[in-house]
C-alpha cells in the first residue's frame, strides 16, 4: 500500500475507487465502507483510502473528539483491509474546498476516482455544507458512481466513534470492542517508570497515552501483547497511580505474566479486552501488592471472547 501524507504528492495513474471519510477507528462501520470500494477492484478500480489528519485545524463534527487508534494503527488497519493507496493529508490542505472544487478538483481530477464511497451521514465542503446526495447530484452526469453505504446497527443503533468513545470511558471494554471489531490497543514506546513494580514483587511496562488518544476508563484490565511473535496475558493499570503519588499524565503500567526481559524504547502493541476493576488508592504498598497479585489470579481465569 502506498501512503500519500499530502495532497501534492498524490498522483495516481490508475482510476481509483476512493472510500472518503475521517475513519478514525476504523471501526465495523468504517470498514464497511473501505470494503465497498475494495470490492470495486474488479472492475478494474485501485481502491483508495482518503482521510486526514486533524491537529490545529478540526472539521466542526470532530472537535474535541480523541482518537481511537495511532496514525500507524490506522494505517495498517487499511492496508489489512487491502487498499492500495491511502491518502491523509492534514485537513486544512483542504478544509477551505467548495463542495464543487473538492468533487470536480480533487476527486474527480487529481484522484481519478470513477467511483466515490461514504458513510450515509457523510458531509464535506467548506463548512461541512454538502453531503452525499450532494456528491451523486455533482459526479454522476460525469459517469462517477457514488454509493453511501447504509448504516452498520449493533443492537438497533448505528456504530460510531462517538458511542465506542462512550463505551469505552464507562470500562465498557468488551462492548466496545465488539463495536470496533477488533480488540481497543494502544503502541506506545515502553518508558521508564518508578521501578516500583519490582519491589513489589510483579516488574511492569509504563507507557504514556499523548494527548490525542482516547484512554479507557481508569482501572485496571486483562490485556493481551504480542512480544517478538509470542502472546502474553498482561494486567494493566490505566490512570495517575494514585497510590504512589498521582501524576499529570495517563499512564498504562503493565505486569507482563511470564515475560522478563528489557522493552525499554520499544513500541508494544497492548490490546484491553477485560475490565477487573476501578483505579484505588490504597491505604499502603502491601494492599497494593495484594490487589496486584488478585488481578493477576483474576485475569488468568478470564476466557475473552473472540473478535
Amino acid at each position: 500500500m502506498i501512503i500519500f501524507e499530502s495532497l501534492d504528492s498524490a498522483h495516481p495513474r490508475e482510476n481509483t475507487a476512493v472510500a472518503v471519510g475521517y475513519f478514525d477507528g476504523v471501526h465495523k462501520a468504517h470498514r464497511a465502507v473501505i470494503e465497498r470500494a475494495v470490492s470495486l477492484r474488479e472492475k478494474g478500480l485501485s481502491p483508495m483510502v482518503f482521510s486526514f489528519t486533524a491537529i490545529k485545524d478540526t472539521p466542526k463534527k470532530k472537535k474535541g473528539a480523541l482518537l481511537l487508534q495511532s496514525f500507524r494503527q490506522k494505517a495498517d488497519s487499511i492496508q489489512n483491509l487491502g487498499a492500495d493507496y491511502f491518502l491523509c493529508p492534514p485537513f486544512s490542505s483542504f478544509m477551505g474546498l467548495s463542495p464543487q472544487q473538492f468533487a470536480f478538483e480533487l476527486l474527480a481530477g487529481q484522484l481519478n476516482a470513477k467511483a466515490v464511497i461514504c458513510g450515509y451521514d457523510y458531509r464535506f465542503g467548506k463548512g461541512a455544507a454538502a453531503n452525499a446526495d450532494t456528491l451523486k447530484e455533482l459526479l454522476t452526469p460525469l459517469g462517477i458512481e457514488v454509493i453511501a453505504v447504509a448504516a452498520v446497527l449493533e443492537e438497533g443503533e448505528p456504530i460510531s466513534s462517538t458511542r465506542i468513545r462512550a463505551l469505552l470511558s464507562e470500562g465498557r471494554i468488551e462492548d466496545a470492542n465488539r463495536l470496533l471489531g477488533y480488540d481497543f490497543a494502544i503502541d506506545y514506546e515502553v518508558v521508564h517508570g518508578r521501578h516500583l513494580g519490582n519491589t513489589l514483587g510483579f516488574p511492569t511496562i509504563n507507557q504514556i497515552f499523548p494527548g490525542n488518544k482516547i484512554a479507557p476508563k481508569f482501572g485496571v484490565y486483562k490485556t493481551a501483547l504480542l512480544i517478538e511473535g509470542k502472546k502474553y496475558m498482561g494486567v494493566t493499570n490505566v490512570g495517575r497511580k494514585p497510590t504512589v503519588g498521582a501524576t499529570g499524565f495517563i499512564s498504562a503500567e503493565t505486569y507482563i505474566d511470564g515475560f522478563s526481559g528489557d522493552l525499554y524504547g520499544k513500541n508494544i502493541e497492548l490490546s484491553f479486552q477485560n475490565f477487573l476493576r476501578p483505579e484505588k488508592k490504597f491505604s499502603s504498598i502491601e494492599r497494593l501488592r495484594e490487589a496486584i497479585a488478585n488481578d493477576v489470579t483474576n485475569a488468568r481465569k478470564l476466557k475473552t471472547a473472540e473478535i
